[in-house]
């Protein structure tokens, strides 16, 4: 607060002015303040669960931990969220001081488009959780992005550090096998395809464990195409698969 009967006029109409074409004038720090409080919301909503599970890694700002992941894996998969803004945001605020902040609408700011980008992360959190319990070297990576128009995320997928493909699509969980028995009291599988109309996903692997009563794994490979059903026969009795 400012008592006029203690500070000349000038002093008082310059403090006045100066405030007038500051960065900090309040109802234009607010509209800044709210769009990044808008984009750390929807980054914990978004990633949040996803850091409890110790397969996935988030990157960090120097690509340090990316690197490392996609090199040391064979196959590396990474979602990718682009809300960041542009790293210089806090100069343009500071030197933009004629008028009000304006910044372009973002995704983020939509809690229907929040929920669905975190409904895709959930399906990447599924293929996570196949891929990782059968093939240890596949790395499986969160990392952040500056915002792009017209694109709220992007999953890229690279062997041994080479991108193969952006715009993956992951493909959904298969379903469990059905163990059956047939005529003669004998015991088989049923592997059924997935249905998906995802067009990267044109067939399934299947890895075949059998527990023996000396404690050895017996493994097989059984591949098939999506339109396929496939039988496993031949299992030992009292066979754990």
């Amino acid at each position: 607060q400012l008592k006029a009967a203690e500070i000349e006029e000038g002093v008082l109409i310059e403090f006045l002015e100066g405030y007038r074409h500051s960065a900090f004038r309040m109802v234009r720090s607010d509209v800044f303040l709210a769009k990044r409080k808008r984009e750390i919301d929807a980054i914990k909503s978004i990633v949040s669960g996803a850091m409890n599970n110790p397969d996935i890694s988030l990157s960090d700002i120097s690509d340090a931990i990316e690197n490392e992941c996609m090199f040391k894996g064979e196959v590396g998969t990474a979602f990718v969220l682009k809300l960041l803004p542009n790293h210089d945001i806090t100069e343009q605020f500071l030197a933009e001081v004629e008028g009000d902040w304006v910044e372009p609408d973002a995704w983020f700011e939509s809690d229907l488009e929040v929920k669905r980008i975190g409904d895709v992360k959930r399906t990447f959190e599924g293929y996570v959780e196949v891929n990782s319990e059968v093939d240890r070297s596949q790395c499986f990576l969160i990392k952040l992005q500056t915002s792009e128009e017209n694109e709220e995320y992007d999953i890229k997928l690279s062997h041994e550090g080479r991108e193969l493909t952006d715009n993956f699509i992951p493909p959904n969980p298969p379903p469990a096998p059905e163990c059956m028995e047939d005529e003669s009291g004998s015991d088989f599988l049923i592997l059924r395809s997935v249905p998906s109309d995802n067009p990267m996903v044109t067939g399934q692997e299947v890895l075949v464990e059998q527990f023996t009563e000396e404690g050895t794994i017996a493994r097989s490979t059984v591949i098939f195409a999506n339109d396929e059903t496939v039988r496993v026969g031949d299992l030992q009795p009292l066979g754990q698969y």
